[in-house]
C-alpha cells in the first residue's frame, strides 16, 4: 500500500510539472495577442458605456455636427449609419 502511495505522489508531482510548463508555453503563446486585444476590450467597454448613456452619445454627435456645419450631411449619413449597425446587432 504503502508503495501504491508513493507512486501516486510520482504521478501528481510529474502531471504538476507537466502541468507548468502548458502554462508557461501558452503564456508564451499568448504574448503577441496581448495588445490587440486589449484594444478590443477597450472597445467593447466603450460600446457598453454607450449604450448605457444615449443621451451622452447623441450631445457629442450633435456638437460634432455643430462644430462640422459643412460637412454636417455625411456625419449626420454616418451617424444614421451607426445606429442602423447598432441595432442590427444590438436587440433589447
Amino acid at each position: 500500500m504503502n508503495k501504491h502511495i508513493e507512486q501516486i505522489r510520482q504521478r501528481r508531482d510529474l502531471l504538476v510539472i507537466r502541468s507548468e510548463l502548458q502554462r508557461f508555453d501558452l503564456a508564451l503563446q499568448i504574448e503577441p495577442w496581448k495588445k490587440p486585444m486589449g484594444y478590443i476590450d477597450r472597445g467593447v467597454a466603450l460600446a457598453r458605456r454607450a449604450r448605457e448613456h444615449p443621451t451622452l452619445v447623441a450631445t457629442v454627435l450633435a456638437a460634432l455636427a455643430f462644430v462640422v456645419r459643412k460637412r454636417f450631411g455625411r456625419v449626420a449619413r454616418l451617424g444614421w449609419s451607426a445606429w442602423g449597425v447598432y441595432r442590427l446587432f444590438v436587440k433589447k
